[in-house]
This record gives C-alpha cells, sequence and structure tokens, in this order.
C-alpha cells in the first residue's frame, strides 16, 4: 500500500529522465550560440596589430596603388568567412555597378592554390589574391578581416569578424563612397 509521501517523491527514474533533458538542452543552446556567433578566428584582433591611420605593404610586398584597397583577410577553413562571402560578392558587384577604381584583393596565410580553390568555391574574384608564408611580416591573424587601405598604404578601416548588417552597410558605404570621391575629384 502507497502512502501520500511515496507518491509524491520522484523516482530514480524520473530524476534521470529530467537530468538528460537539461543536459541535452544545455548542449544544444551552446551549440546554437557557437554556430551564429560572430567572433573572428585566429590570434590577436587586427585592431591591437595595425590601427587606422598606420602604413602598411613596405614589409609585407603588397602595394597599394590604387585609390582606395579592400583587403579581404580570409583563411579556407574559417566558417566566419565563409559566412562572409555574400558580403566580399557584394562588395565587388556594387563596385563594378558603379564604375568604383576600388581594388578589392584577398590576402591569406596558406598555400596560393588552397586559396584560389576557395575564392572559386564561392564563385569570389577578387582583382588580386595574395598567398603570404607563415612568416610573412604582415600581421594579420584573425579571420576574416576586412581592412580598407588608401593609396600608399595607409589603413583607413579596420573590421574583423563576420559583419553584422548594419556593419556591412557601413563598410559598403565607405569604400563606395571614399573611391566615388576619389575617382571624381581626378575626372
Amino acid at each position: 500500500m502507497k502512502t501520500a509521501i511515496s507518491a509524491r517523491v520522484p523516482t530514480l527514474d524520473s530524476l534521470a529522465n529530467v537530468a538528460v533533458i537539461l543536459a541535452a538542452v544545455i548542449v544544444a543552446w551552446v551549440w546554437v550560440k557557437s554556430a551564429t556567433a560572430t567572433r573572428p578566428v585566429g590570434g590577436v584582433d587586427a585592431r591591437q596589430l595595425y590601427s587606422s591611420g598606420e602604413i602598411i605593404g613596405t614589409d609585407t610586398g603588397l602595394t597599394f596603388d590604387a585609390p582606395l584597397t579592400a583587403v579581404l583577410f580570409v583563411h579556407s577553413q574559417c566558417q566566419f568567412c565563409t559566412r562572409s562571402m555574400p558580403f566580399y560578392t557584394r562588395v565587388l558587384t556594387e563596385r563594378n555597378r558603379i564604375g568604383s577604381r576600388t581594388r578589392v584583393i584577398a590576402v591569406a596565410k596558406e598555400p596560393q592554390r588552397s586559396l584560389e580553390g576557395y575564392l572559386q568555391s564561392h564563385s569570389l574574384k577578387p582583382d588580386g589574391i595574395v598567398a603570404l608564408d607563415a612568416a610573412s611580416p604582415f600581421r594579420l591573424q584573425l579571420t576574416p578581416t576586412l581592412l580598407i587601405v588608401e593609396r600608399g598604404g595607409r589603413i583607413r578601416e579596420i573590421w574583423t569578424g563576420q559583419l553584422t548588417p548594419e556593419q556591412e552597410t557601413v563598410a559598403l558605404e565607405k569604400i563606395m563612397d571614399s573611391s566615388i570621391r576619389d575617382a571624381t575629384s581626378r575626372q
């Protein structure tokens, strides 16, 4: 015969079931958070290595002879780089649409063939593809990173990580507005 007290006490099986469900919910939550994060991949944030106004290129082998260059620092194994590809395509499309002289280059610290294959798999056709070796003095480590660089190598803007839609809009405006000003001032 059951008493009133024993009817209210959960069984060991019930407690185990609740624990399994809670563990599954926590794992699912962590997975969703990590899958939707926009943090960059790699070492030190670009803004700790370079700053706006700094000159780059002289020690890296990169040249900045266009009015403005958008440097897409990516890696083929970076999920956030892959998620950024539609934005990078939009940059190229908009640049071509308005006839901007902004140059777009993809830079990575990985073999040239790997980088070219990665970009081709996403139908991205930048103006230049630069594969740097690990010993390169180019200090960027985190991917993705977007640099907007003026003629001569002066950094104008730095964005690290996958950009939000709002950041994408700002970046696109800064790339295109600056290019339009430069192109029209030389005519």
